[in-house]
Order: C-alpha cells, then structure tokens, then sequence
C-alpha cells in the first residue's frame, strides 16, 4: 500500500514533534534547574511560587496545543483536505489492529485521546500539590 503525503501530514508532524520538544523543555530544564536550585539553597518561598506558577503554566499550555490542534483540523477541513477523515481512518485501523506508524500513534494520542490535556492537567495538578504541601508543613504546621 502506498501512502500519498499530504501537505497537512508535514503540518501534523511538526505540531506533534513540537509538543515533544516542548514539553522536554519544560519538565527536564526549567522545571529541575529551578527546583533543584531552590532546595539546595533552603529557598522555599521562591520553591512554592515556582512550583505553583509552573503547575498553571503547564495546565493552560496543555489547553493551549489542544486548542491550536483542533484550530488546524477545522483550517485544514475548510480548504478541502480532511483530517478529520484521516483520523477517522486511524481509529479504525487502531480498532483492526493493523500496525500503525510511531507518527500515527502520536498523531492518535493528541488528536484522539487528549493527552496533551491529560498530561498537562496530571503533571500541573502535582506540581500545585506539591506546592501546597510544601508550604503547609513549613509555615503552618
């Protein structure tokens, strides 16, 4: 079977390895730099805040990719090439079992699934705990 690459397939590729990339960037520099930084100087005032902005922050962006996904998909629908169609015809493969490309499992989690908001709420709601923990048993407790 041949596979016609559409123009919105390199799109969609690109908006996928950019979430990756960004979400590395996230969870790996920023997020252990500051923390790490933070604890080893026994700051926790500025630990708290960071850990409780960066929670937010990583929450809306979650919200935000999905946001600008689905802005495409209806650009895309609107110009005559369906991704909606394409992802319809993902989900059933998937339901085959038919073997999928790494690109279309991606493609398939984000679109499909949500997990751009899943893991955006997961990881922002733990870190706002953490914050929240951390300041009840320094200052309160």
């Amino acid at each position: 079977m041949s596979y016609k690459v559409k123009f919105s397939d390199y799109f969609n590729n690109l908006l996928l390895f950019t979430n990756i990339v960004l979400w590395i960037f996230i969870i790996y520099v920023i997020f252990i730099s500051l923390i790490i930084g933070n604890i080893l100087d026994k700051d926790y005032k500025t630990l708290i805040i960071v850990l409780i902005s960066l929670g937010i922050i990583i929450i809306i962006f979650g919200y935000w990719f999905y946001a600008k996904i689905n802005a495409f998909r209806k650009s895309s629908e609107s110009v005559g090439e369906s991704v909606g169609e394409s992802v319809e015809s993902l989900v059933k493969r998937r339901t085959l079992n038919e073997k999928l490309r790494i690109i279309e499992k991606l493609a398939l989690y984000l679109y499909e699934d949500k997990y751009s908001i899943k893991i955006g709420n997961r990881i922002g709601i733990t870190l706002i705990s953490i914050g929240v923990i951390i300041y009840i048993v320094k200052y309160i407790l």
